[in-house]
């Protein structure tokens, strides 16, 4: 098992793909990317992660872009490498060109993609529950566009972990509103009903977000799309985030509140329970 680069539809070694120094991803972030888990050789949702691929290139306009031929790069590559729990991530800049802040025409994207061994989370966290704090939205609006540019996302988790958290928050000061996580999406159980904001440009629209979604209408839990002020989330009987690496982990101590009963709630553990099962089905049916 190996952890492999596809770079432009050449499967190389990870240390051997190289980009121009006028990539403009490299020069502006001017790209985007995805992040898709394989469980046991098995690519997770991803028709869904390439239906908001599809959107990001749109918002930017990117053009020159297969998606087949990228669908088809990321299952050759994933297969190639041998590497059965993997995570791929994906980035697909608009090109090379002189260093301009005009977005040049008709150039060539570059399709950068790597396989590598995932990391997991420890279970026990699942069993026990993480540490959040909340930060200040300092982002652009265009949150829903899955872009390279994640500085104030590294430099929240990086504070959260200063702070002794898994996950840095992000309040919006103007209204008080909770958008996301530096690298999650934020759910929360108020009042027996789950909570989390709307899909709107302030948010990305997780996969794992959506998917939670519909487990949740599957398994009949009552749940409110609709803006979650922070004075609601720090009285929230149950909160947990969500992502492709994540899955669904709850948070037992915001700031430095106890959340519900200080243990992970009964709604987290029933949806990451069939969370589990949805996996482990789709395994069984693609083998």
């Amino acid at each position: 098992m190996a952890e492999l680069a596809c770079l432009n539809g050449r499967i190389m070694p990870i240390s051997e793909a190289k980009i121009p120094i006028e990539d403009r991803g490299l020069q502006f972030g001017d790209s985007i990317y995805e992040v898709i888990r394989a469980y046991s050789g098995h690519l997770w949702l991803l028709d869904r992660h390439m239906e908001r691929l599809k959107a990001s290139i749109l918002a930017l306009n990117i053009t020159g872009v297969n998606l087949n031929e990228v669908e088809s790069q990321i299952k050759m590559t994933l297969q190639r490498s041998g590497i059965g729990d993997a995570i791929v991530y994906l980035q697909i800049t608009r090109g090379v060109a002189p260093r301009s802040h005009a977005i040049p025409q008709n150039i060539t994207p570059n399709i950068i993609i790597t396989v590598r061994h995932i990391q997991k989370f420890p279970e026990e966290l699942y069993a026990t529950g993480v540490k959040a704090v909340l930060v200040e939205e300092t982002r652009w609006a265009r949150r829903d566009i899955k872009a390279t540019n994640l500085l104030p996302n590294i430099l929240a988790y990086n504070e959260a972990r200063r702070r002794g958290a898994f996950e840095a928050i992000f309040v919006d000061q103007a209204d008080g509103m909770v958008t996301e996580g530096s690298h999650t999406n934020v759910f929360a159980v108020i009042n027996g009903v789950l909570r989390t904001p709307p899909a709107d440009h302030r948010i990305l629209p997780g996969v794992t977000r959506e998917f939670v979604l519909w487990l949740a209408s599957k398994e009949g839990i009552e749940v409110d799309v609709s803006p979650l002020p922070v004075s609601e989330l720090m009285e929230a009987e149950e909160i947990f985030l969500t992502g492709t690496l994540t899955e669904i982990l709850g948070v037992t101590l915001l700031e430095n509140k106890i959340v519900g009963t200080g243990t992970v709630g009964t709604i987290t553990k029933r949806l990451h329970s069939a969370f589990r099962e949805e996996v482990r089905k789709a395994i069984e049916s693609a083998a």
